[in-house]
């Protein structure tokens, strides 16, 4: 440190994940409530988990929808990137 103090450092490299913001035809969002532990309480997110190696993010993000939610993109839909984003960017 620049006072000369000494500590230890570590960092997080975290596993490439996939998130979905689902709308249904209706204009709702749908979100998954979840039981979080170091919160102690539940929560509501968007759909997300980890991208499996050599998996597209595309297929992952769909395979998350339907794991976490039971639905499915709707025949004719379309995914939209909204781009990338660090899960916590004080820890990469």
């Amino acid at each position: 440190m620049p006072a000369g103090q000494e500590i230890e450092w570590y960092f997080a490299d975290p596993t490439p994940s996939a998130m979905v913001v689902p709308v249904t035809e209706d204009g709702n969002v749908v979100l998954v409530k979840q039981y979080r532990h170091n919160l102690k309480k539940d929560t509501l997110e968007l759909p997300a988990g980890i991208v499996s190696a050599d998996e597209p993010t595309v297929d992952a993000a769909l395979r998350e929808l339907v794991e976490e939610t039971g639905y499915i993109l709707a025949e004719g839909g379309s995914l939209y990137p909204l781009g990338s984003y660090y899960a916590l960017p004080s820890e990469t």
